[in-house]
């Protein structure tokens, strides 16, 4: 019998990922929307382990959202759903922050998908982003040793320009002195970096990412070679994943205020480099 395909969405504020249902399941918690609505969600706090597909754009009636196939250790299909933009128009946090490991990415490569939101020290911030790291599904660990290659991003600090992959936010003066954010140039750069590394890209099978690559399949899907392949490409069936939203699922949290506005005499972008604690 064929595995039901499972969909996940990204819970804003906590970086959690959950499986929502209508009814009350085994394994689901009760969740009380912010206008009384009551659902039920799986949560996947330890993120997803799997075998990655690879990623695709998807329209729904929700928006545009970003959508990251696996396969998980039983063989059954995992889509991992992030909105792509923001209530500002701009490239959402968690969608930026895959976006930039997307050209690292290699398609039947194991990897461990973690989204995470961690609080800035000394703030009421947070930092959201996406954590991806090459792992082993059977044991469900990571591999320290072996890291993804980020894009990096473009900034100023202490008057010192440092170019990286990603363009700055632009600052202009208005004129009551104020400052306006732009950032339609980065914006732009991460939604062609997007589509160039989407599923189907020729570009998919022959990236590298560095270093000697550890073994895709090994005690993902059983000991036979022959069968971890011909189960995993007998999954690739490409199902038109539907996501079933709360109707009154109530606004994200917004994005996090950034640091205070630059003298517009020397305007700096933030330093967007965080050490995580995963």
């Amino acid at each position: 019998m064929a595995k039901e395909n499972k969909y996940l969405q990204i819970e804003f504020g906590t970086g959690n990922l959950f499986a929502y249902s209508k009814e009350e399941k085994e394994g689901y918690e009760q969740h009380e929307s912010s206008k009384g609505n009551i659902s039920y969600r799986e949560y996947h706090k330890e993120g997803v382990y799997g075998i990655y597909r690879g990623t695709s754009i998807r329209e729904t009636k929700f928006g545009k959202e970003v959508s990251v196939h696996m396969v998980d250790i039983e063989g059954g299909n995992v889509y991992i759903s992030f909105p792509l933009f923001d209530q500002n128009k701009g490239i959402a946090v968690y969608a930026e922050s895959l976006i930039a490991l997307m050209p690292a990415l290699e398609v039947n490569f194991v990897y461990r998908i973690f989204p995470y939101a961690v609080e800035r020290k000394g703030t009421q911030y947070k930092n959201y982003g996406v954590s991806i790291k090459h792992a082993d599904m059977k044991e469900r660990t990571v591999r320290e040793d072996y890291q993804l290659n980020r894009l990096t991003y473009t900034y100023t600090k202490d008057e010192v320009l440092t170019v990286g992959d990603i363009p700055a936010v632009k600052w202009t003066k208005h004129v009551d002195g104020s400052m306006k954010k732009d950032q339609t140039e980065k914006d732009t750069y991460l939604y062609k970096v997007l589509e160039d590394n989407a599923t189907g890209s020729q570009k998919m099978s022959n990236k590298t990412s560095g270093g000697e690559p550890p073994k895709a399949f090994d005690g993902a899907l059983g000991s036979d070679s022959s069968t971890k392949y011909k189960t995993a490409d007998k999954l690739e069936s490409n199902p038109e994943p539907i996501i079933a939203y709360e109707q009154d699922t109530p606004k994200p949290a917004p994005t996090p205020a950034p640091a205070p506005a630059p003298k517009a005499e020397a305007p700096k972008a933030e330093d967007k480099s965080v050490k995580l604690p995963f």
